[in-house]
């Protein structure tokens, strides 16, 4: 039998066993809360709305579905949710500056989707990519997913896409939970939390996560050189949190933590990367007499972000003559004479705080529930300092360019209310909310060079119905507008990269959506379907383009004077407002609980995101040749499929095992929007599987194997040909992780 036979022999039984004999002994319910559907969970994502009452796509993952996925961490559970897409690897093998998640295909542009945890923002407040190695997975109680513009009205700046809130844990008396796993790439986790104090009105809780691995080789063995290696990281995040409840109607929390990790050898045996984050949180919910209550959350978190990257001259596949003034090592005929060099050194601190205050009035004598009236604000002041590097000679040392120093300050404040009014002898509910936006971009300056501050302001409403056909069949639709602010990196940040130059733009205004969904939603005891149409115009959409592409060319362009004279470099680039885009499709959403211990997930997407004006992009780079390709306009945008199938079995045969086995399917795509010479992601279908026993009362055992058929796709271009000057990335190989938790109350 061939290995990946083998591979495969692992999941077959569990999916053809589970339907041919749906219950061994029927003794134990499988967990029956189904993907997407919950009577009674209260979604903080849209600020305390039952999941019931929502009229938007919605996708809840309870605790049980997250501790028993074949996922090892909580971007690759997100990864395997509907309508979420993300890099197909490891956040631990990527970039931080590379990680992007972006839902109903709004495109891999950081930002469009906003993340959060406990209900305040995450999103990396510089460069808007979430750290997900700060959110281990046995610390998550369950994950919310508003999939569309649903909830712009209630969170504003970067939800115009949908909102992902991730719930932890909260700690419980007298609790001692623990885990501790190992598996393929030397990979080791150890996951703890403890009750230091409790009473009937206090409770302190301490958690610490550790994760280490070696990593795995990216780059595929076609294309593999000396220059290239595993990438190896660890992480280390520590929380205290406290909870005080004076009586019923006041709650009252504290959370402070720690995080860090580090990443080695990121493709390249001299690049490397940390972030590291200290966070503080203060909330709590005070009810008011006659019904009603306030709520209130303020957050600090000071970042501080280092990357050492390297650059990859002299990588080619093909002979090709290497000149003098490219320093390469002679005539390269393989990637094995490729070398690599430090081509930059970043650091970057910086500061993002904030807070909410939300009043829900009790008013339902009138018809009304679910009201909400607010205010919320968020700050992040940002430093950069960049030093980057050019090879002076084929094996000789560098030679430092000039230090590049940015400062900036983006401030986003928002006023908003909402409300639903039932109407009287109809099984009908309408969902009004209305938010005033406003964004500030100040201090800005490059090496003491100012640059221009500027404002926003938008008026974002919200219309939503849901129409209650039967007891088990509703109507939903909503239409809605949001924006999107570029973020601090877009603005201020410039950098070098050999001698292509990268400009921020100050320039840039935010981007708007004006989008709406619709569907029926299916709830019984046994089935939850949903069925939604969504369509959304975005405005100003942001897009580099390239204002030069010869040192000829570039002499002519005006730029910082830290950065020398133009034509010192073969190309500048900057982001743009550029044009219009149309992103529309569809999705289906269901959960068969086939009966007491069997239960089937399954989800398929479409999505058509295409650019359907670059009339401003074309204007402002219409003397370069190639400026077409910078932005085409009828195709698919950048790593955007066409579509997405998800299915997934959980089963329980026995007392306390629990079973599943997932399938994850997509077809080829285009890495970036200037395709084809972006080149393409391969489809593929993954499969994973994952075994939790859990005996006598308070242990249990877990065993996860991903990929079983080490079916090798590229998660990057897939770049061949004489003029490539990067390799591909394939996704994560076979590999498997198993560990022991254990939990007492």
């Amino acid at each position: 039998m061939s290995i990946s036979r083998a591979r495969a022999a692992i999941v077959a039984p569990l999916f053809f066993f589970a339907a041919t004999f749906p219950s061994w002994s029927g003794a134990y319910a499988a967990d029956t809360t189904s993907l997407g559907y919950s009577d009674e969970i209260v979604v903080q994502a849209v600020r305390g709305v039952k999941a019931k009452d929502l009229d938007v796509s919605t996708t809840i993952v309870p605790p049980d579905q997250i501790e028993q996925s074949p996922e090892n961490s909580v971007e690759e559970i997100l990864q395997r949710t509907p309508g979420v897409l993300m890099p197909m690897l490891p956040a631990n093998e990527l970039h931080p500056t590379g990680d992007p998640i972006e839902l109903r295909g709004f495109g891999s542009t950081p930002g469009r989707t906003l993340v959060m945890v406990d209900g305040i923002p995450f999103n990396d407040p510089y460069f808007r990519y979430p750290d997900w190695q700060q959110i281990p997975k046995e610390q998550i109680e369950r994950i919310e997913v508003i999939r569309g513009g649903g909830a712009t009205t209630l969170w504003g700046n970067m939800a115009m896409a949908g909102v992902i809130n991730i719930v932890t844990r909260e700690p419980q008396p007298n609790e001692i939970r623990a885990s501790i796993g190992y598996g393929s790439f030397n990979t080791f986790q150890a996951d703890g939390a403890l009750t230091a104090f409790s009473n009937d009105k206090l409770i302190v809780g301490l958690d610490y996560s550790h994760t280490q691995t070696d990593g795995f080789n990216k780059v595929p063995a076609s294309q593999n050189s000396p220059i290239f290696g595993d990438t190896s990281s660890q992480s280390n995040d520590g929380d205290v949190a406290a909870y005080l409840t004076p009586d019923d109607d006041q709650k009252y929390y504290l959370k402070l933590g720690a995080h860090y990790e580090k990443e080695n050898g990121l493709q390249e045996a001299i690049a490397n990367n940390a972030w590291g984050t200290y966070e503080a949180r203060v909330g709590g919910t005070i009810g008011l007499a006659g019904g009603g209550k306030i709520e209130a959350n303020g957050f600090y978190d000071q970042w501080h972000f280092s990357t050492q990257n390297a650059s990859d001259q002299c990588y080619n596949q093909f002979p090709v003559a290497a000149s003098a003034s490219s320093h390469c090592p002679g005539n390269i005929a393989s990637p094995a004479n490729a070398s690599s060099y430090l081509g930059q050194i970043e650091n970057a601190p910086y500061v993002g705080e904030g807070g909410s205050v939300v009043w829900k009035p009790d008013l339902a004598s009138l018809g009304l529930t679910d009201i909400l009236v607010g205010f919320d604000g968020r700050v992040t002041s940002a430093k950069d300092g960049i030093q980057v590097y050019s090879r002076a000679n084929p094996l000789a040392a560098i030679i430092a360019k000039p230090f590049v120093d940015v400062h900036g300050q983006h401030r986003f404040e928002g006023f908003f209310a909402q409300g639903t009014y039932h109407v009287d002898g109809v099984p009908l509910d309408i969902t009004l909310g209305l938010r005033e936006d406003f964004w500030q971009l100040t201090g800005g300056s490059v090496s003491g060079t100012g640059l221009p501050s500027a404002d926003f302001d938008h008026f974002d409403p919200r219309l939503g119905v849901k129409y209650q056909l039967t007891d088990a069949l509703a109507f939903r639709a909503a239409i809605y507008e949001g924006f999107d602010a570029p973020g601090m990196n877009q603005t201020f940040r410039s950098y070098l990269s050999g001698t292509a130059l990268t400009l921020g733009n100050t320039d840039l205004r935010p981007e708007t959506n004006t989008g709406g969904e619709g569907g029926f939603l299916f709830h019984d005891a046994a089935v939850d379907v949903q069925v939604n149409g969504f369509y959304n115009s975005l405005n100003n959409f942001i897009q580099s383009g390239k204002l030069c592409n010869s040192t000829t060319a570039c002499g002519a362009i005006a730029i910082p004077s830290v950065f020398g004279a133009g034509s010192s470099y073969t190309s500048i680039t900057k982001n743009f407002n550029a044009g219009q885009a149309v992103i529309s499709g569809g999705e289906i959403i269901g959960t068969w609980q086939m009966n007491d211990s069997v239960a089937l997930d399954g989800s398929w997407t479409r999505t058509i995101a295409q650019i359907t004006d670059n009339f401003a992009l074309s204007k402002v780079v219409g003397g370069i040749a190639s400026a077409n390709a910078v932005l085409p306009t009828g195709t698919q945008l950048g790593g955007v499929p066409p579509w997405t199938a998800l299915l997934t079995l959980r089963w329980e045969p026995i007392q306390g095992l629990h079973l599943t086995g997932s399938l994850r399917s997509w077809p080829g795509f285009w890495t970036g929007t200037a395709h084809p010479t972006s080149g393409r992601n391969s489809g593929a279908t993954i499969a994973d599987a994952g075994a939790e026993y859990r005996f006598l009362e308070h242990y249990a055992v877990f065993f996860n194997v991903q990929n079983i058929t080490g079916r090798q796709y590229f998660t990057s271009a897939a770049n061949f040909g004489a003029s490539t000057t990067a390799p591909s990335n394939i996704g994560t190989p076979f590999n498997v992780f198993g560990g022991f938790r254990v939990a007492f109350q």
